[in-house]
């Protein structure tokens, strides 16, 4: 068994690159490429994006997004299936 996450960004409802993290979920079951998802909204994801180490305002360095993240089982022989079959859905790698 292997255990996947998939974080989908926030974009505006009914915008282009919107895509319902049920829509993803139901997918991937009636597929069978997973049994069993976890839906946590509301992830905080922080990052550095410049490490240019001479700056000295540290808070200018860092990014925080918003996501919501799909946590999962799948059978170790359908990963590959299940990474295609998510970016086929999300339109994103």
């Amino acid at each position: 068994m292997s255990l996947f996450t998939v974080d989908i960004e926030i974009k505006e409802e009914g915008g282009k690159d919107w895509v319902q993290s049920n829509t993803v979920v139901s997918k991937l079951l009636s597929k069978t490429l997973t049994a069993d998802v976890n839906d946590y909204v509301g992830i905080e994801r922080w990052y550095k994006n410049d490490i240019a180490y001479g700056t000295t305002n540290v808070n200018a360095q860092m990014v925080k997004e918003h996501k919501r993240r799909l946590v999962g089982l799948t059978n170790d022989d359908r990963v590959a299936e299940l990474i295609e079959e998510t970016i086929d859905i999300t339109q994103r790698e």
